[in-house]
């Protein structure tokens, strides 16, 4: 085992093999390295190639300029009350990365053989005295790299930038006004996933999105906090002629599932073997445009013709069972224990399918033509919208024990047709917008149901939506318009990812 990869293991919890691949995949083979080198960086490390004949008056911030990334210190706090108190001798720890290579290597050695010639005013013996005095020189050194107080943030930093994460109390979200924050959007670094954004999801474990549009193409992103941050592109990969209409991480999070409207199969990216297998599908699923993955990823449902909704197994994609509502569906939604299934469509009704028995298990009447249905996280509501624009928003346990549930609440705050809805994982707020018009979007505060009145605002940009998607800890919500924009923002009440 390699040096770097030796900081990966945490004092109170060994990581499997697999974790150890997905999380190299994901954020490289050296996240944990404390001289800050990076994966894709270290290649450019290399000394560019020098003329012969450069002058001896060379500007001694440019003879030997290190690729290294600036980190910035988001402990403030914590860095101003190590500058407030006095400098005590610090203990000498030892270092993470030692090459016995660089051990009594000279400057002039070490320079000759770069064709480099040291500037007239430095007096370093050795290679690793140049280095080091070099980067002193550019780059401060963050709170966090000093030996008095890196036992503090060590095991905090390891768990923030692996799938193991911080988890911090949040409180009861306040009503009317809700603190957002605009970052840049998931997919700055790529823009090519398509001019519709069809699918922008979290990955569960690690802070890691994806964005897949109707160009082919899906990205994956290390999600960043910062506001001018920019979310470094991880992995990207088009298909061609297979415009994206779903995508969602299946497998614990170890694969990508992808589906479209023109074709009989789907693509699924086996992010642990870094392999694309193209998988035929049974003959009754004619695509996988529209798809949901059960609570417990073993069934995948997929929305087909004539009112039919396909079940398959998630392992092998063959077929299990098949479900048939009287018109046209729309949408499917899981409830969040995995033991029914929720349908709507053109019968102006919504359907409750009993997984356990694969049987009907009723339906109810739904005012408005079913587009696009939502269960929340803790099971408590279901929220149906319409194409006349109507939100409405039910109690789970009126559905299923009354043949006619009433909503307890009726939103009308959009004008056109309901394509988008979802609850955050704490099932505090339930988002909804439409595809049919310019920022056309709303989000309910589900413990007053009431609607927040400050976002969006008239400068607020989101063009048409066409999907949302909140991650694990309600701290970011995606969006995915028609501009082929995977936007991002920073929900400030909840404190993790």
């Amino acid at each position: 085992m390699s040096p770097n990869k030796s900081k990966l293991v945490n004092k109170e919890n060994v990581k499997s093999e697999e974790e150890k691949k997905l999380d190299a995949f994901l954020f490289g083979e050296n996240i944990y390295a404390s001289d800050g080198e990076d994966s894709d960086t270290q290649p450019e490390a290399k000394a560019e190639k020098i003329d012969e004949d450069s002058s001896e008056e060379e500007d001694t911030d440019n003879y030997l300029e290190p690729k290294i990334e600036k980190v910035e210190d988001d402990e403030s706090s914590e860095e101003e009350d190590s500058q407030s108190e006095p400098k005590a001798k610090r203990a000498k720890t030892e270092a993470a990365w030692h090459d016995e290579n660089d051990d009594g290597l000279t400057v002039h050695e070490a320079l000759k053989q770069q064709k480099r010639k040291l500037p007239k005013g430095r007096t370093e013996k050795t290679y690793e005295e140049l280095l080091r005095k070099k980067l002193e020189t550019v780059h401060k050194t963050p709170s966090w790299a000093q030996p008095d107080v890196v036992n503090k943030f060590e095991d905090e930093e390891v768990l923030k930038h692996s799938h193991h994460l911080v988890t911090k109390k949040s409180g009861t979200l306040p009503k009317d006004i809700i603190d957002i924050l605009v970052l840049k959007n998931m997919n700055t670094e790529t823009h090519n996933e398509g001019p519709f954004i069809n699918s922008v999801q979290f990955h569960e474990t690690s802070t890691v999105g994806l964005a897949a549009g109707s160009s082919g193409v899906f990205s994956l992103f290390q999600i960043k906090d910062g506001k001018r941050d920019v979310h470094t592109k991880i992995f990207t990969e088009s298909f061609r002629n297979f415009p994206i209409s779903t995508a969602r991480f299946v497998d614990d999070g170890k694969a990508i599932l992808m589906g479209c409207e023109k074709f009989g199969h789907c693509f699924q990216y086996d992010m642990m073997k870094d392999k694309i297998n193209e998988i035929r599908l049974p003959s009754e699923v004619t695509n996988m445009k529209k798809f949901e993955v059960s609570p417990d990823g073993k069934i995948i449902a997929v929305i087909g013709k004539a009112g039919w909704i396909r079940l398959l197994s998630m392992k092998t994609k063959e077929l299990i069972d098949s479900f048939n509502m009287n018109k046209e569906c729309k949408s499917i939604a899981f409830s969040p224990d995995g033991s029914k299934l929720f349908s709507n469509g053109e019968g102006m009704e919504v359907y409750v399918w009993d997984l356990q028995s694969r049987s009907f298990n009723k339906k109810f009447h739904d005012d408005g033509t079913g587009a696009t249905l939502a269960v929340s996280p803790n099971g408590q509501y279901l929220a149906s919208g319409s194409k006349q624009g109507v939100v409405n928003v039910y109690k789970m346990q009126d559905i299923l024990s009354n043949n006619k549930p009433q909503p307890v609440k009726i939103l009308l705050n959009l004008q056109t047709s309901i394509t988008a809805l979802k609850f955050n994982p704490t099932s505090e707020i339930l988002a909804f917008a439409s595809s049919k018009k310019e920022n056309a979007f709303k989000m309910l505060h589900m413990p007053t149901l009431t609607v927040f009145q400050n976002f969006p605002t008239r400068d607020t940009k989101m063009s048409m939506v066409q999907n949302i998607s909140f991650s694990p800890g309600s701290g970011y919500m995606g969006i995915g318009n028609n501009r082929g924009c995977a936007q991002l923002y920073r929900l400030k009440h909840f404190k993790n990812y």
